[in-house]
């Protein structure tokens, strides 16, 4: 399923190394972050004090104030942000769709696990609608399920193909455990490596099925917002 739609996604066959080309290219780093006390961001100072625990994700640090300060994400509690704590399938969903696509329509779902009155339903029915994720099938969309790396990569790939931006080919270096990477993944996984927005979880390998953080979510997408 090329909208991460798969709850138990199969292996792809593949080897592990070598080039394979041609795929898009975007701009962005994700485990490089600012760890100044103070940012700026166009006319608006961030307030650096936000959250209490994130000085141990530096790398991530000024993405997830900037984005608390815009309204995208939120913390845990009013200073907690919890930046290790595994990002759910809906909190993704609101944090691309606040990010990218606040006016996109509503669509219609008929997953039951989807509370029509909770916070999330708006922000799923919006994802759907425009091709971001899928459900696991027609009725299950996997609320409160965390969402693996290359989920993760597939999600802000077609979001931000959806926003119009510009892609560049370009050749690519393969992760050494590629063969354990989804075939619907590949393109996003790789697209977004190659452009510095995503990065292994060394500098071999990406680790498709580990499930993503809330503060690599929040690079990735702070990323492409200054594209």
């Amino acid at each position: 399923n090329s909208l991460t739609g798969n709850k138990t996604s199969g292996s792809s066959s593949g080897g592990g190394s070598g080039k394979t080309p041609s795929l898009p290219n975007v701009a962005g780093i994700e485990n490089s972050g600012n760890t100044a006390s103070n940012t700026v961001t166009g006319d608006k100072e961030i307030n650096v004090n936000i959250f209490d625990d994130i000085e141990d994700v530096s790398w991530a640090k000024s993405a997830i104030i900037y984005l608390a300060e815009q309204g995208i994400i939120a913390g845990k509690s009013e200073k907690t942000f919890a930046p290790n704590d595994n990002v759910k399938r809906e909190e993704l969903a609101k944090i691309l769709v606040g990010a990218f696509l606040e006016d996109a329509a509503e669509g219609e779902i008929s997953f039951t696990d989807v509370n029509l009155s909770a916070w999330y339903a708006p922000y799923i029915k919006k994802a759907y609608a425009q091709g971001i994720i899928n459900g696991y099938d027609e009725a299950t969309f996997g609320v409160g399920d965390n969402v693996t790396r290359e989920d993760m990569a597939v999600m802000i790939y077609n979001t931000a193909k959806k926003a119009g931006m510009a892609f560049e080919t370009k050749e690519f270096e393969l992760f050494s455990d590629d063969s354990e990477i989804s075939d619907y993944a590949k393109e996003a996984v790789y697209t977004l490596r190659n452009a510095g927005v995503i990065n292994g979880v060394n500098r071999s390998a990406f680790a498709p099925k580990a499930p993503a953080t809330r503060a690599q979510a929040a690079k990735i997408i702070y990323s492409l917002l200054k594209f």
